[in-house]
């Protein structure tokens, strides 16, 4: 049968000028993506992540063993191959965050595209669009993205073992595509350890199939992402080999102590139930975004599963691998103690896939209109209305010179100037690292290893290689900083509670008490007058 050339010429010509107001729409996201990263303020939780990676790249370091780091690896791993290429760390770091953000975006618009095809291309447009919108405006990912710690990449990585297995389901050969989803929910483990969540609906999707499946191809599914897991998580295990009890004390040790440590400064962990349900109360229930997304999703994923099984219809893989992802990703996010916002940003996008996936699935064919997709515009319709202010930072690209990546990149530069050769020794070693400046790898970790270790007995310490304020004297006898940078904790809390920039203090008292010369340096960066204190 021959195929007229000007018909297909005509139908990607179509396809083309369809697709493109989500390209456009893709690419103002990013660039507004981007523009939120570089405007976001520093945060001290970004230290461990820029340090670690700088340790690796520079002095060949290797993360448990050399220095202390209280997450699993591949986030400081992915960066420090980036600062080899470049000095700007946090402006490097935040973009890499920033490009797992965009690329994260782009897995819910294909498969919110895919999912309402069979309505119509123009529905799928729609969709997609509008599943893109309750991304980048929702609170959370606002508030998260971006910044140059390990919750973009992650996600990036878990979307993409969740596309990869809902790929599977339609492949006659789906081996492959196994292999690859597991390999990647081993890469998201291996950046963060909460999204092991995503291992047990992974493991339990083998058993599902768009045909009625005997146990042994069910088996083979299991064997295959099992393996695909090992190999994700593979350079994890090097690292435990090489050094079990940093990985332990870093990821477990280290998560007990932080519990301790806000006990002790009263962040409801006595009451650590009544702690959380006060937090969602106050920071996630008030939210008509964040709420109108959480009904929307719960109530189509359940009137999909109902429907579907009343016809005796299989329900497409994606609408139960998604609930059940956002469900223990968001059980994940309420086990730590106290609660912090971004622990909530992980499962946003598998709610909107859920949403998104069971309203495709609820609406009748030729029928767009139905009350699913009604919902759904209503929930985009509350997300986009509560962040139409957050496009504030886009023209903030015009001006580098404004972002906060840049700003610290410069004060480390003034820094090198002030100071020339030697360790630093501070609370915040991004800073110093920017001027090529020299860290104590102790301290690769800003205030967060330095504020628990008092908690452990010495032979604790010194079996973990950890510092503490009781050790800090001793430890510098051998090897005194050329300067000591303070400040940057000056509004946060230190050992005790009230005591502001106290965790500072013993660094301050070492200053003074062997003849460093204090200068104050402000920075347009930093919230407080930052103080340099010179042999």
């Amino acid at each position: 049968m021959s195929v007229d050339p000007g018909r297909t010429e005509s139908g990607n010509g179509r396809r083309l000028l369809l697709a493109l107001p989500i390209l456009v729409f893709w690419a103002v996201s990013a660039a507004w993506m981007f523009s939120r990263a570089m405007s976001q303020p520093f945060s001290h939780d970004e230290n461990q992540f820029v340090a670690a990676g700088v340790l690796i790249a520079r002095d060949g370091l290797v993360p448990y063993r050399d220095f202390p780091l209280h997450h699993t690896p591949y986030q400081p791993a992915i960066y420090s191959v980036l600062f080899r290429l470049s000095d700007h760390l946090l402006l490097a770091a935040r973009a890499a965050s920033s490009l797992s953000g965009m690329l994260a975006l782009g897995i819910v618009l294909s498969l919110s595209w895919r999912a309402f095809r069979p309505s119509g291309r123009p529905a799928a447009g729609l969709a997609a669009i509008g599943s893109g919108l309750l991304f980048v405006t929702n609170p959370i990912i606002a508030y998260t993205s971006g910044r140059a710690w390990n919750h973009d990449l992650p996600l990036l990585f878990g979307l993409s073992a969740y596309a990869l297995r809902c790929l599977a389901d339609s492949r006659a050969a789906p081996f492959r595509w196994l292999l690859a989803s597991g390999i990647c929910c081993g890469l998201a483990l291996g950046t963060r350890l909460s999204f092991a969540a995503l291992i047990l609906p992974l493991l339990l999707s083998s058993f599902t199939s768009t045909t009625a499946m005997p146990s042994r191809q069910g088996l083979k599914n299991l064997t295959v992402i099992t393996l695909g897991l090992g190999l994700g998580i593979l350079p994890v295990a090097v690292l435990v080999l090489l050094s079990p009890s940093g990985f332990y004390f870093g990821n477990v040790v280290y998560q007990a102590l932080n519990s301790v440590y806000r006990e002790l400064l009263l962040h409801w962990l006595g009451h650590a139930l009544r702690g959380k349900v006060v937090y969602l109360q106050e920071e996630i229930l008030p939210n008509p975004v964040l709420v109108s997304l959480l009904l929307a999703s719960a109530g189509l994923s359940l009137v999909a599963a109902v429907r579907f099984l009343r016809t005796r219809r299989r329900l497409p893989i994606g609408i139960p691998l998604a609930v059940g992802f956002w469900i223990l990703l968001a059980a994940g996010s309420l086990a730590p103690t106290p609660l912090w916002y971004q622990y909530f940003y992980a499962p946003i996008p598998f709610l909107i896939l859920a949403m998104v996936l069971s309203a495709a699935a609820l609406i009748e064919k030729d029928s767009p209109q139905s009350l699913p997709a009604v919902l759904v515009a209503f929930v985009v319709l509350v997300s986009v209305v509560a962040g139409k202010n957050q496009m504030t930072t886009i023209p903030g690209l015009v001006d580098p010179s404004s972002w906060i990546p840049m700003q610290v990149h410069q004060a480390g530069e003034e820094l090198a100037l002030r100071i020339g050769e030697g360790r630093v020794l501070t609370l915040a070693p991004v800073v110093p690292l920017e001027g090529n400046l020299r860290i104590y790898e102790e301290f690769a970790a800003g205030p967060f290893t330095w504020r628990v270790a008092h908690l452990l007995s010495a032979e604790k310490r010194a079996a973990y290689g950890v510092v503490s304020k009781e050790d800090l004297r001793a430890y510098l006898e051998s090897d005194p900083p050329a300067a000591v940078v303070t400040g940057f904790e000056a509004r946060n809390e230190g050992f005790v509670r009230g005591e502001a920039g106290g965790v500072e203090e013993p660094l301050i008292t070492y200053a003074s008490e062997n003849g460093y010369t204090p200068i104050p340096l402000d920075f347009d960066f930093a919230p407080n007058t930052i103080t340099v204190w010179r042999r």
